[in-house]
């Protein structure tokens, strides 16, 4: 099965790759040249690089590069409640407010709460 974001070669995409492989190496401090001219609509390009033995690494990064080794983490987008939704976060406020009254006219202190997930019945004893 294709990938469906697979697109043709282009003369473009080499250039482009071209020169993200000598921006690695400009980075790691390897040695590496690289010319583009362009006449004519046409365009003539000339990339060097020193390279070391056959079984040394190509690239050895000096620091990290999104995307090369670790998965970009994006921010969650935000979440968008329902009118329904809303309604029965009303209603459970409301709720409590009211037994937390309830509690405060009987005298006895209102529980505290870290949730706000926390739903008491409307019965006090």
């Amino acid at each position: 099965m294709a990938c469906p974001r697979f697109q043709p070669p282009t003369e473009e995409a080499f250039v482009l790759s071209s020169l993200k492989e000598f921006v690695k190496l400009w980075g790691s401090g390897s040695q590496a040249s690289f010319h583009l001219e362009c006449k004519d609509k046409k365009a003539c390009l000339k990339f060097s690089a020193q390279l070391g033995s056959p079984a040394d690494l190509h690239f050895v990064p000096n620091f990290p590069s999104p995307g090369l080794h670790e998965e970009r983490h994006y921010p969650p987008r935000p979440r968008h409640k329902g009118p329904a939704q809303r309604e029965r976060d009303r209603a459970r406020a409301a709720a409590h407010r009211a037994n937390k009254q309830l509690l405060i006219e009987a005298g006895k202190p209102a529980p505290a709460t870290t949730d706000s997930n926390t739903e008491f019945s409307d019965s006090v004893q």
